[in-house]
């Protein structure tokens, strides 16, 4: 499933998947010019 995030909605996902609950395969940023990238600073922070 692809879902489009705000980051406070991004910031929810990421403590269900510290729950558990779910598991996070691939986190990318939207660019104001609306291309997708990768964010490597939260490289971290998610399974890719």
């Amino acid at each position: 499933m692809r879902l489009f995030l705000t980051d406070a909605g991004y910031r929810k996902f990421q403590e269900r998947q510290e729950k558990g609950e779910i598991k996070i395969q691939e986190h990318l940023k939207v660019a104001p010019d609306g291309y997708l990238y990768h964010d490597h600073s939260r490289d971290g922070e998610h399974i890719r």
